[in-house]
């Protein structure tokens, strides 16, 4: 939206109005916190399979694992969270 807004300014554009900006961004919040978990798990998994296994330190790895599962739990329940909604509404 920053961008756009700049490229309305440097045609001299009025700017435009986004109303529904907030309301998307919120809708699509728990999608990428899930993706971004996600995509960190992975990285720390390949870090953990493909690394040194000398060089491996179980406290950090355990504390990473616990976290990645505290954060896949929220998701969880916000996604059902969802469904449940979407199955009062029809």
């Amino acid at each position: 939206m920053e961008w756009i807004r700049k490229e309305e300014s440097l045609y001299r554009f009025p700017p435009m109005e986004y109303p529904d900006f907030d309301l998307i961004t919120a809708a699509l919040e728990p999608f990428y916190k899930f993706f971004n978990t996600v995509l960190k798990w992975q990285r720390c998994e390949k870090r953990c399979m493909d690394g040194d296994f000398l060089d491996q330190n179980v406290e950090a790895i355990t504390s990473e694992v616990e976290e990645y599962g505290r954060e896949f739990f929220k998701a969880q329940k916000i996604f059902a969270l969802r469904v449940k909604k979407m199955q009062v509404r029809h």
